[in-house]
């Protein structure tokens, strides 16, 4: 029915939406991972989270003040 088939669309939407921030989230872990690597000024750990924002336009960091 049309109800069951924009179901399965905005599930498959939402699995594309994780997907990405799954993805982004990787590529900003392996940043923070390579600037502490090479930088020896960074001292202390850096906190990270990613998510979508409500509107799924756009996506929020959210970072320790220190980095």
């Amino acid at each position: 029915t049309y109800s069951q088939s924009l179901k399965s669309e905005e599930l498959a939407k939402n699995k594309l939406n994780l997907n990405l921030i799954f993805r982004i989230r990787n590529e900003i872990n392996q940043q923070f991972f390579s600037q502490l690597i090479t930088d020896i000024e960074v001292q202390k750990s850096v906190i990270a989270s990613i998510e979508s924002s409500f509107f799924e336009n756009s996506i929020i960091l959210t970072t320790m003040p220190e980095f």
